[in-house]
């Protein structure tokens, strides 16, 4: 982005505490299902139905978590310049 903007700066999504326990409680259902393949048979199968399979899960586990996942609002989100290595979602804050 350098080339098109005068000024770019790299900042990171970061969640709230709330939100950050929120998201541990999503992983660790999600590991769990992952679980019930000892066998690793989902190496097996196309990426396509993994990706159909992990939406379902997904969307399954988010319905069970209404309450908590209707606490978050975008409130519970900052952006940060500082250790952005740790952060999953960036965002370039580009001026011209």
């Amino acid at each position: 982005m350098a080339p098109a903007f005068a000024a770019v700066e790299l900042r990171g999504v970061a969640g709230s505490p709330r939100y950050v326990a929120f998201n541990r409680g999503e992983k660790e259902r999600m590991e769990h299902v992952l679980r019930l393949d000892p066998l690793g048979l989902r190496h097996r199968l196309p990426r396509r139905a993994l990706q159909l399979a992990y939406d379902a899960a997904l969307t399954a586990t988010r319905r069970r978590a209404t309450t908590a996942g209707a606490a978050i609002t975008p409130e519970d989100f900052t952006l940060v310049a500082e250790g952005l290595d740790a952060i999953p979602d960036l965002v370039a804050v580009c001026r011209v």
